[in-house]
Parts: structure tokens; sequence; C-alpha cells
């Protein structure tokens, strides 16, 4: 039963992870496409599409600690469950191709002569991961001018294209359910300590490896130091509390992939002259992608009881950042090898080099905001049931049932 109970808690955090994962963004064929386009490139959309992923996971780690200002008395306790949702707002819903400077050309050198860069599209606007899934994708296509050596004719050619992956259709994170504990110590403070041990998890195509959740907080009765206040009939405190958790998934080997109609340069071929990779799936295995959060937030709160009622408000500023990277070796297209040795070659001279990266994709998305935080517990002998809401830019809210021995 405790196993059972180990595992539903784990596969509820584990749920926006696999929706990430199995969306088209970071599905692996199109992983590929994105890196074919250029590292830094790639970084960028990518983070402009998950950002909203990795803002609102790191407000729902932050949320659910408390239901009450009011301190447990020394060696009272309570055991939580806690259900969290952010909710994603209409600003980070899409993002803007020209605003990250998508449609500025860049130079740089190609077969010793200044070639231009630049990326095309026609609409600016593309969904970021909790954005639309029902508009037709946006269409991008980097294009290369350049002076091809042969003729020497200026020339330009699409060398990569991009279909941007559309939202999931939803403007909600989940973070479904956290086990916390909370012990009751003298001079009116109370700790609390959250902990999911690590699993691996098997879903879908998918296999996660849950590497473990752990938090810690701290609750104290601040009214006591207060003079004139302390005897009213109404609890103030302040709280501190942390969370982080890491998470990760392998993939199957994604091998380098030519464009269309051209081939790689073989290492191994006469005459070619080239020393790079080979397209051996040696050089790209343990291939993968990785998630870690620290969340932390500070927050002050008034209660007041009501019979079985207990109302409370605060203020609460919560600050937090999920890291997203890819990891291994990727092999990509990188400039055109014109071989000059070999005036019969099938590919007029010239190949596709592979280009190797490692880790190529590192997303860091940090978020601090200040919010209006209340809530209600209903407490029914050993149990009770609570609700949350936090009023910021990203708002929450929490809901859950507790057991134990409380004031």
């Amino acid at each position: 039963m405790i196993n059972f109970c180990w595992k539903r808690c784990l596969l509820s955090v584990a749920i926006p992870v696999l929706s990430l994962l199995e969306n088209p963004a970071v599905a692996q064929s199109d992983i590929a496409a994105f890196v074919n386009g250029g590292i830094a490139d790639a970084n960028t959309l990518l983070k402009a599409y998950t950002a909203p992923f990795g803002e609102s996971f790191g407000v729902n780690m932050n949320s659910g600690w408390t239901n009450t200002a009011n301190t447990l008395n020394p060696g009272r306790f309570e055991v939580k469950l806690v259900g969290t949702a952010a909710f994603v707002p209409v600003n980070s819903r899409t993002y803007n191709l020209d605003a990250l400077g998508f449609g500025e050309p860049v130079t740089r050198p190609l077969y010793g002569k200044p070639a231009t860069e630049q990326w095309v599209y026609a609409n600016p606007i593309a969904p970021t991961i909790f954005g639309s899934s029902s508009e037709e994708s946006t269409t991008i296509r980097k294009m290369l001018t350049y002076t091809d050596p042969n003729t020497g004719q200026e020339t330009t050619e699409t060398i990569v294209t991009l279909d941007l992956p559309q939202g999931l259709g939803m403007h909600i994170n989940p973070l479904p359910v956290i086990p916390q504990v909370s012990v009751g110590l003298p001079l009116g403070t109370e700790i609390m300590l959250r902990f999911l041990p690590p699993l691996s998890i098997d879903a879908e195509d998918n296999s996660l490896a849950f590497k473990g959740l752990w938090g810690a907080g701290i609750k104290h009765d601040i009214k006591q130091w207060i003079p004139g206040i302390s005897k009213l009939p109404f609890s103030i405190s302040v709280l501190a509390g942390y969370t982080g958790t890491r998470m990760g998934a392998n993939f199957d080997t994604m091998l380098p992939e030519a464009p269309a109609g051209g081939s790689f340069a073989d290492p191994n071929a006469p005459d070619t002259g080239y020393t790079g990779p080979a397209l051996d799936e040696n050089n790209y295995n343990v291939q993968g992608i990785a998630l870690n959060t620290h969340a932390w937030n500070v927050s002050v709160l008034a209660s007041k009881k009501v019979s079985v009622i207990t109302g409370f408000a605060g203020l609460r500023y919560a600050r937090s950042v999920t890291n997203i990277a890819l990891k291994g070796v990727y092999g990509f297209a990188g400039d055109v090898y014109v071989n000059e040795n070999d005036n019969n070659d099938p590919n007029n001279n010239k190949y596709t080099l592979i280009n190797t990266e490692r880790d190529p994709i590192k997303i860091s998305t940090p978020i601090g905001q200040l919010g209006l935080t209340g809530g209600f517990r209903l407490k029914l002998g050993f149990i009770s049931l609570f609700a949350e809401g936090t009023w910021s830019r990203y708002s929450t809210v929490s809901a859950g049932i507790g057991f134990g021995w409380m004031n």
C-alpha cells in the first residue's frame, strides 16, 4: 500500500515533464532539426517555447506549504497531501520571433568570402507550450546566400526548414500531489518537511528516472514578539520554505541527418580530406533530457479561527529556477565541404560536414514574483480539508487533506 502511494505521488510529479517530452517540440526527430538550425538559435527557440513550463513548474513547487498562520503546539503534528495548479498568463502563451532577433541577417565567412544567413517567416507570432494547439504551425526557414566557389555566382539556398511546435491547448500546469509532514516545536516554531524518494517510471515510450523531491520549511509565530498585540485573538507568523527536484529521461540514439538531396562527408573515403566525426552510432550514444528545479519562498501570514474553520491571508515572495538540458553528444549538418580532388564525384564535389556538440541545449527559466495569498482550513477532529489561492503573475490554487494531532 505504501509503495503504491509513493508511485502515485511520483507519477503525479512526473506528468508535466512527460507531457513536455511527448510534445512535438522535443520529439526526438524534431530535436535534430532544431539543432541543425544552429546551437544558439535552438536554445533561443526552445527557451521561448518552454519558458512558461519551467516558470509555472517552479511556481507550483513554492505553493501549498501551509493552511494557517497558527503554528502547531510542541509535539503536535500533521501529515498532508497537497495538489497544486498554476495558471499561465495570456502574455506567456505566445512568443515573438522578431523580438528574439530572428529577422536579423547574420554575416559569416564561407569559402573564403562573406555569406549571409537569415531566418524568414510569414508570421512572427508562435505559441508556447501552453499556447494554442489548433492554429496552423508557423514555418521558419534559414536562408543562406553565398558565392558558389565552382561557378562564382551568388547563390541562395534554404539550409533549414522548421515547423515550430504548437501548444498543448491548455493554460494550466498541474502538480497533483506532494506529501508533507509538519511538527510543532517550542517557542511558537513549526518545521515542515517534503520528500519523495527516487524511482524509475515507465510511461508510454519514455523511461523517466525521478531522482527525488525534497523540501524543508519553517514557520514562526512573530505575534508573541510584537508589543501590544500578543494577546489579540488572531495569529501572525512568517514562513520560509525550499523545494528541489531532479528528473531525466533517456532517448534512443539520434544520428545526424544530412540535408535533403545531400550526403555527409565520410572521413574514411579517399580524397575527401575530411577528418571529422563519422556517422557511427557509438559516437552519439547516451542521449537524453534532464530537468532540475530549485524553489524557495518567504511569506508573512495572518489567520483567525472561528469554530472549526480557519481563514488566513498574507503576502508571499516566491522565486524558482528550472533548468532543462539535452544531455549527450549530438551530430548535425554543418557547412558544405568542396572536394576538389575528384572531378567525377557524384555529389558535384560537395559533401556536408558533420558537426558535433555535447549537451547542446541548456535552458534556464528563473522567475520571481510577489503575490497575495489566502485560503481556509476545515478541521474535523484528526482530519483537515484546506484550500489556498495566490494571486500573482502566475496565480496558483492548492487544495488537499491533512491527518494528525493539530491545534
